[in-house]
């Protein structure tokens, strides 16, 4: 079954009760196909925004990436955007 369909039964089910459950409910169908057709379009930019988001340091995010590509801390200090004293402290709090 379709959300729309069941927007339409809780719409009706709710006449003479809370029309708001069914505005809430329409507005959370929105949200959700606007987050769906961002993953689609960039499915790498939601996880950073989701990340942020929930109160990841922007150095941890980058620092988690780059271990996920590169073998050694030597290749990954080259890619980091901060210093190197930067680098070993994130670690140390990623490692935690």
């Amino acid at each position: 079954m379709e959300l729309e369909s069941i927007l339409i039964g809780v719409g009706i089910g709710f006449i003479g009760g809370s029309i708001m459950t069914c505005l809430m409910l329409r507005s959370t169908k929105k949200g959700v196909n606007d987050l769906i057709k961002r993953v689609i379009e960039n499915p790498d930019k939601w996880k950073e925004r989701f990340m942020q988001m929930i109160g990841f340091d922007e150095k941890l995010i980058e620092y988690l990436k780059l271990k996920e590509k590169y073998k050694t801390d030597k290749e990954m200090i080259k890619k980091f955007s901060w210093g190197r004293s930067t680098f070993y402290r994130i670690k140390q709090e990623a490692e935690e």
